[in-house]
């Protein structure tokens, strides 16, 4: 694999910044999962209906 030969405080410092990257966009992953959030491009459904 292409990590592994990296320092520790590397491969760790990596693994933090994924898992936090991940708890930030925690809410968009789960509209993701379940289907609802918009294409890119796409407007939401409330600024169509703002007119914005």
């Amino acid at each position: 694999m292409i990590g592994l030969h990296q320092p520790l405080a590397f491969q760790l410092a990596t693994i933090a910044g994924g898992l936090y990257v991940i708890w930030c966009h925690r809410a968009n992953v789960q509209r993701l999962l379940s289907g609802t959030e918009p294409r890119i491009g796409q407007m939401h459904q409330s600024a169509e209906q703002s007119g914005t």
